[in-house]
């Protein structure tokens, strides 16, 4: 059995990119950040469901319609991609502010990685699971 061209040409990166995540949860959770979740149905929530829609908000509607928007008036691709990260970026970190406006940079660093994994591997699923990965990871090391 093969995997989906999309998919298995990601999946190397998709490793790394969870490797990562939980080295970053280890350095987040060393600085103080806890993702505590007592209740099932939010531990479900946490790991499952919000993943799925902040990818579709943010990757799929925010940065794949700029992207799709600036090359439809003939932008230049590097930049078109470039500011479709930032701009995610920046609206996945400014929406995880209720962790505290000191994490807000820390946040970023993620976003940016999942912004730019969205761009060589634009799959709902792929990118899903990388953050479903890293709020487990934050979770188990809190």
């Amino acid at each position: 059995m093969t995997l989906p061209k999309s998919i298995s040409a990601c999946i190397d990166w998709w490793l790394i990119l969870i490797f990562i995540g939980f080295l970053g949860a280890m350095i987040a959770a060393s600085n103080g950040f806890k993702l505590q979740l007592t209740d099932f149905w939010l531990f479900l929530v946490m790991i499952i469901v919000m993943p799925v829609i902040e990818t579709l908000v943010f990757n799929r509607w925010l940065q794949q319609g700029f992207i799709n928007y600036r090359l439809q008036k003939n932008a230049t691709p590097q930049l078109t991609y470039v500011f479709s990260i930032l701009l995610m970026a920046g609206a996945f970190a400014l929406s995880h502010i209720v962790y505290g406006a000191n994490v807000f940079l820390w946040w970023l660093i993620p976003a940016t990685a999942l912004g730019v994994f969205w761009v060589y591997c634009p799959n709902l699923w792929a990118v899903s699971s990388v953050h479903a990965a890293w709020n487990l990871s934050l979770w188990l090391v809190s």
